[in-house]
């Protein structure tokens, strides 16, 4: 019955197209199908003599189609070879011109050497040159020269129709690949008219096929003819169906167009959920390369963190070789100090000595005379270069008590120090340094002294470098304290973008979920409609077959 409705559509779309006539309705087809004043085989009829016209409508239009090609093909190929004739001539005739100008350029080249040959032989007895023969040999230069324009001439002549005849060899070159194109062309077109023509065979199998459906329909029809007389009692209850049928196709129809409408609706949400799970793809690709970037960056910062680490365990270290080098420094200071102490002590008993020298007699400065030189080399202008032996006693004393106070400072500072390093002089030793005293003493004054601004200017020295050694560690600790502000402030960063990208998905998500559980709902509401519909289809088919 399907197929007959559709031939039924074809017959009135075909009979509106012949009375140019508005093209009716699926509705109104429907009807005038179901009218009762039609019988089964003038509809059959109708519809045999429609399939005719439209199988010979379409062999009309299919070798009006096939004609038109092939003369469009032949006139295209003639143009082509026509083309191709003129290329030719045109070669040819330019071969043959240049054929013509080379044979003329070798004959003035002939010309030429015969005319050099005459010259040179002209030229070889030994005789005076006369009138005849300069005149001679300036028109031999004038033919030389006009040889040699034309020869020019000719050569450019030639390259000029080489350059011709190698753009006409290209010419010729781009007609054949379009002729092998067009060749290409025409064989596509044959396998697609082969392929049309299967086609029109497979629709002619078709055509049989539902020649052979018609006329088994034709029998039924038969077969209706006979059985017309038991529906005629039943043609008014089957009116009042008809038009109760017609409200419910009216109504399937409105349904339908819901239908269409809903299943658009959810092509539309299925399109919006496969771009949201695109979106969501994408936010995770994102994320997963912010992540690693994030990592990427954390591991360089924490690296840089671990170099000036590094650096600053490197400028501890030397700093306190620094410092190692300071203490030395100061050790051997207090051990001068130590050593200063006791030449000062030693001074002071020189001092006394010399004081109490000048108070005894004659015979003890002899001894004592002679045994310093026998020891120290001891002499009068020594001792009287000594600024001890010309100062009064009252002078000495207050010397020696400030010597006293001296060496009670310096040892208080570094007396721990000297017990460590110097052990108790020998008696020996302390006699030696008794009677060089005198000796040495304008040398034990300079020695203090330096001593005495190498104190004042050493704490400042080591001072400075504590003090430096400090701002060095307060940099490193600046410079640590700066490098934790910045992993914290990347990782707030790298907290923050987490957390929006976390947001991103999450709602993302929840929409996608959203769309699937509307898609839900659709499907639902179209498994139901479908339901109805065929409920009402086998509800309706029983009276039909009654």
């Amino acid at each position: 019955m399907s197929y007959l409705e559709s031939k039924a559509d074809g017959s009135g779309v075909a009979g509106a197209s012949t009375t140019k006539k508005k093209s009716p309705t699926s509705a109104a087809i429907v009807r005038e199908g179901l009218r009762p004043n039609l019988s089964a085989t003038e509809a059959t009829s109708q519809l045999k003599v429609l399939c005719r016209k439209f199988a010979a409508l379409t062999e009309k239009v299919k070798e009006e189609t096939k004609v038109r090609e092939e003369a469009e093909r032949e006139a295209y190929l003639r143009e082509l070879k026509d083309a191709h004739e003129r290329t030719k001539q045109e070669l040819r005739f330019e071969k043959d011109k240049n054929a013509m100008l080379v044979s003329k350029a070798l004959e003035l080249e002939r010309e030429k050497s015969g005319l050099l040959a005459a010259q040179s032989a002209a030229t070889s007895p030994d005789s005076a040159p006369s009138r005849q023969a300069q005149w001679d040999r300036e028109q031999m230069q004038k033919i030389q020269t006009t040889l040699q324009m034309t020869i020019d001439e000719l050569q450019d002549e030639v390259t000029r129709k080489q350059d011709e005849l190698e753009s006409f060899r290209e010419r010729a070159q781009r007609e054949r690949s379009r002729t092998k194109q067009l060749e290409l062309k025409i064989r596509a077109k044959e396998h697609v008219e082969r392929d049309a023509e299967a086609l029109k065979e497979q629709w002619e199998g078709e055509l049989r096929a539902a020649e052979a459906e018609l006329g088994n329909a034709l029998k039924q029809s038969e077969e209706a003819d006979a059985r017309a007389d038991e529906e005629r009692a039943l043609r008014e209850a089957l009116e009042e169906q008809l038009a109760t049928l017609n409200e419910v196709n009216a109504a399937l129809e409105q349904r339908c167009n819901a239908l269409i409408r809903r299943v658009e609706l959810s092509a539309g949400v299925i399109q919006d959920g496969h771009d949201l799970t695109m979106q969501l793809r994408d936010a995770e690709i994102d994320n997963e390369t912010l992540m690693r970037e994030l990592k990427d960056q954390h591991f360089r910062r924490e690296k840089e963190l671990k170099m000036e680490v590094e650096k600053a365990l490197n400028g501890k270290c030397v700093v306190e070789a620094h410092v190692a080098e300071l203490e030395a420094d100061v050790a051997a200071l207090r051990t001068q100090n130590s050593l200063f102490s006791e030449w000062m002590l030693v001074r002071n008993e020189n001092a006394l000595i010399a004081k109490t020298e000048s108070l005894e007699s004659p015979s003890a400065t002899k001894g004592l005379r002679l045994f310093s030189p026998s020891h120290h080399h001891y002499s009068p202008q020594n001792r009287s270069r000594h600024p001890t032996s010309r100062v009064p006693a009252g002078c000495g004393a207050t010397l020696a008590d400030e010597d006293e106070e001296y060496d009670d400072r310096v040892s208080c500072e570094a007396g721990a120090h000297r017990r460590e390093t110097l052990p108790m002089s020998e008696p020996g030793e302390r006699l030696t340094l008794f009677t060089t005293g005198d000796s040495i003493g304008a040398s034990n004054r300079t020695v203090r002294a330096s001593h005495r601004a190498v104190e004042s200017s050493s704490p400042r020295q080591l001072q400075r470098k504590r003090w430096s050694a400090g701002a060095s560690d307060v940099r490193v600790s600046r410079r640590l304290s700066t490098a934790s502000l910045s992993s914290a402030s990347s990782s707030s960063t790298v907290s923050s973008l987490a957390n929006t990208d976390h947001n991103r998905l999450r709602t993302l998500m929840t929409r996608n979920r959203e769309l699937q559980q509307r898609l839900q709902h659709e499907t639902l509401a179209t498994q139901n409609l479908e339901q109805e519909i065929t409920d009402m289809a086998t509800s309706y088919t029983p009276h039909k077959r009654y």
